[in-house]
């Protein structure tokens, strides 16, 4: 255990390694080229980071749907009908942030707009070239059933009936989302002091509600106490739909009695069945998956509908024994659970100052009621989340989380990562299998991590691919608890595989050893694959300026120079009169008028010559001006009282010099 500590402070300081006790040399060999920190401390730059950046975008303006106001999975030609997936959008949105906060902030809403009356958010949105009454796409392109066969219409809010969803629950990634867009806000630091924009603080308050409303259903109908974990009903409500393990945890669900007339009624299409074959090939390659795992899918699907989505039947008469306690979902809602407290501790503190905007005129306030309640629910959670199984997820002998019913260990299981700051023991427990040692198993052996299944002696050998979500997911659980340097391994590895040397390759998922892109539905051209590129390799909130940057914005900018405008006019005026005053005002050229002296009085002590000089230079008839020039009062010598006098007294009238 020292060594998996001594490890982990080398990686966050980005120091080299040394040959490890208990590891092998090849081990530590592989552990070393991994590290591809200089000697300053700061990682080598990213081959190609800018030019992969912009394909990125470009990738997302491709497959930006401009009627549904979000971005579609990947073009139409590879996901072979119009439709919006609430994962990919989401990734998305996040990216967009970057670059275009009110965009980003409308494809979120655009996104939240569907959701449904009792808080649920749906996992797909169908376009409108989408034909309502198709029960079955007419495509080979993706496995999802069409728009009929879901019958949701009457669950959607009564603006978007023209737009039928899924009604299979979305992954729980809203709020998160929603926070990283809010710091991805502009800053305005006219007051110089950086803060968020009316704009930002709007958003939150136009986002808390629904997402509020979302929270609330998932507690309440995923939750069987209020101590306890969240249930998932269906393995389509998982980031990785088709990631392994669901097989074993499908197994009951064909016991059920109707289940063989069910799966008759809904004649699946041969070319359906193909495209699920196709997909899941990798995880499933037997020829056994469509009947042990794509109608089993269909039939839970068929029974959410068949009890019109009652959720209070549904887990009697459709989840069986399927209800899995699984660590990605409880991940992902505890972390948008923090997500949903800080948004809300905002919107509380802001209010409390009287600033402009109104959230909602009040209504979309949180309370300090609720907060105290979000608070207790995500402590609830992530202490629920590191307990030992069976009522927890960590599973005190393999130093691991796994879900419930236990399966074979997955990259899944690093995602409490994500999730929250995790306790000593458990993030010394999951350092231990970054090690590629023989004691135990472990996901860095791999050229390119994180692959989903770790290497180890299992019979037969698991595949050796990596997801590109996990990666991101992952990326930012090392982040989150201060893995520094492994951090800095991955999101090099994970753009390596983005890059080659004549084109950038946006797919889903890659050979973890090869690093080749796989065939998947959305192509090299995926949404999420480039939405993952941008929100790795970019900070996840505005930069404050720097000390040395004056905090001016525009506004302020053209104030200043309208004050100097008119200053400098001022002056210049000024300067003006002044000349025009001083040429009007110069001594005279002409000879004086002789003055007759004095005579000294004969009792004064002082010598006439001294008398006369101080009575010369303090005589009332001696006329001093402004510029300290001795002008005679007499008359003698000056011109005739005309035209140039007047001019004379008129400049002196309007002169702030009198």
């Amino acid at each position: 255990m020292k060594t998996v500590l001594v490890l982990g402070l080398l990686y966050s300081a980005g120091g080299s390694l040394p040959t490890l006790v208990g590891a092998s040399p090849a081990s530590t060999d592989t552990l070393n080229a991994m590290v591809v920190v200089n000697e300053t401390g700061k990682t080598t730059d990213i081959p190609q980071f800018d030019a992969i950046i912009k394909a990125a975008y470009s990738v997302l303006e491709a497959n930006y749907d401009d009627q549904m106001h979000a971005t579609s999975p990947g073009s139409l030609e590879s996901i072979g009908f119009q439709h919006i997936k609430a994962r990919d959008a989401l990734f998305a949105a996040q990216a967009i942030a970057h670059r275009n906060f009110s965009r980003a902030a409308k494809q979120f809403n655009s996104i939240l707009k569907h959701q449904w009356s009792n808080g649920f958010m749906p996992d797909i949105i169908y376009g409108p070239s989408v034909g309502v009454s198709t029960t079955w796409l007419p495509t080979n392109k993706t496995f999802y059933p069409g728009p009929a066969f879901w019958s949701t219409s009457e669950h959607n809010n009564g603006t978007n009936k023209s737009l039928p969803t899924s009604g299979i629950l979305a992954p729980p990634l809203h709020a998160e989302t929603a926070m990283r867009i809010f710091y991805l806000a502009p800053l305005d630091t006219s007051m110089g002091t950086p803060v968020y924009t009316d704009d930002a603080m709007v958003f939150l308050c136009d986002v808390y509600a629904p997402l509020r409303h979302f929270h609330s259903y998932l507690f309440s109908t995923r939750q069987a106490s209020n101590d306890s974990l969240l249930a998932l009903r269906h393995p389509w409500e998982s980031v990785t739909p088709l990631a392994p393990g669901w097989q074993d945890a499908l197994k009951a669900v064909k016991g059920a009695a109707d289940y063989s007339q069910v799966i008759q009624r809904l004649s699946v299409p041969a070319n359906a069945r193909d495209a699920f074959v196709a997909a899941a090939a990798t995880f499933y390659p037997d020829a056994g998956a469509p009947q042990d795992v794509y109608e089993p899918m269909l039939y839970l699907a068929s029974c959410f509908v068949r009890e019109h989505y009652n959720d209070v039947t549904i887990p009697e008469k459709c989840a069986m024994a399927f209800e899995v306690l699984d660590v990605e979902f409880n991940a992902l809602v505890l972390r948008s659970s923090e997500a949903l407290l800080n948004m809300a501790t905002l919107l509380l503190k802001h209010a409390s100052r009287s600033l402009r905007f109104d959230c909602n005129d009040g209504k979309g306030l949180p309370t300090p009621h609720e907060i105290d309640g979000l608070k207790q629910t995500v402590a609830v959670l992530k202490g629920r989340l590191q307990a030992p199984t069976p009522a927890g997820l960590w599973n005190v002998s393999s130093q691991f989380f796994q879900r419930t019913p236990a399966t074979a260990p997955t990259v899944q299981g690093f995602l409490p990562l994500f999730a929250t700051e995790l306790g000593d023991g458990a993030q010394l427990g999951l350092l231990g299998h970054l090690l590629p040692t023989p004691a135990t198993f472990n996901f860095f052996c791999d050229y390119f991590p994180m692959a989903v299944f770790p290497c180890g002696p299992q019979a037969p050998a698991p595949p050796r691919v990596t997801l590109l979500v996990h990666n991101y997911l992952v990326y930012r659980g090392f982040l989150k608890n201060s893995f520094l340097g492994i951090a800095q391994v991955l999101l090099q590895k994970t753009f390596a595989l983005l890059s080659s040397v004549d084109a950038y390759h946006f797919c889903d998922i890659f050979d973890a050893t090869s690093g080749a892109p796989m065939a998947t539905t959305t192509g090299l051209s995926s949404t999420l694959a480039a939405a993952v590129a941008i929100n790795m390799g970019l900070p996840d909130a505005t930069q404050p300026p720097s000390p040395d940057t004056p905090p001016i914005n525009r506004k302020m900018i053209l104030i200043v120079m309208c004050i100097e405008l008119v200053v400098a006019m001022g002056v210049a005026l000024g300067c003006v009169v002044f000349s025009i005053y001083f040429v009007v005002k110069r001594p005279t050229q002409e000879p004086r008028a002789p003055v007759a002296p004095r005579v000294a009085d004969a009792a004064s002590p002082r010598s006439a010559g001294s008398d006369h000089l101080e009575e010369s230079l303090l005589s009332e008839e001696e006329d001093v001006d402004e510029y300290g020039s001795f002008l005679d009062s007499s008359p003698v010598g000056r011109g005739p009282k005309g035209t140039w006098s007047s001019v004379k007294s008129f400049v002196a009238s309007i002169s702030p010099w009198g």
